[in-house]
């Protein structure tokens, strides 16, 4: 298992991870009202999101194929975290979060990390750190719960169970963005208000 920095062309692998594990999200079983959060989660979107300044991807491949991906949006809100279910339970999850939540607080004055879980993944997340922020909502044909963790200043994230010793291969995003020049993206693209 190996967990590196993402590229662009990792688009249509994320997308298509994403959009297998995304049933816990839906409001309605068949997806109504869920375009815009589908089209968020498309091949184009994961592609802009991967050039975008303001994300930082993390992939987790085994055998060649991408198997977990952790996003982070800002540094601080926790974008993506999926892991296959074929590998679920093993601690990728876990790994993937110590990474992305380490690299940030590395590269930033990080004081708190929120997410939108979906419910289901709600006391994975509460095992993270993370505690519930009001009711879960509803909206855009998706049902989530908001979560944040409180970060003590110049602390990293303690996690019990690490997968290994997981570096992240090729440096940090900003390495990528050397490699992977790309203009400037900013809040103004038509992602859905929920994320």
């Amino acid at each position: 298992m190996n967990i590196c920095v993402a590229t662009p062309e990792d688009a249509p692998a994320i997308s298509s991870l994403i959009l297998e594990l995304s049933a816990p999200f839906y409001a309605h079983p068949d997806r109504l009202g869920a375009e815009s959060f589908l089209e968020s989660i498309d091949e184009v979107a994961e592609r802009r999101y991967l050039s975008a300044e303001n994300f930082h991807f993390l992939v987790a491949r085994m055998d060649d194929k991408i198997v977990g991906v952790a996003a982070l949006r800002d540094c601080s809100h926790l974008f993506h975290l999926f892991v296959s279910k074929s590998v679920q339970r093993k601690g990728l999850g876990r790994a993937l979060w110590k990474e992305i939540s380490d690299s940030a607080i590395a590269r930033q004055q990080v004081s708190s990390f929120t997410v939108n879980a979906s419910l289901i993944a709600i006391p994975f997340y509460e095992r993270l750190g993370f505690h519930r922020v009001g009711a879960p909502v509803q909206t855009h044909g998706i049902l989530f719960q908001s979560m944040k963790m409180e970060i003590e200043a110049g602390h990293q994230v303690t996690l019990v169970g690490k997968l290994g010793s997981s570096p992240i291969c090729g440096g940090a995003a900003r390495r990528r963005e050397a490699e992977h020049p790309t203009p400037s993206f900013r809040a103004q693209s038509r992602n859905p208000p929920l994320r």
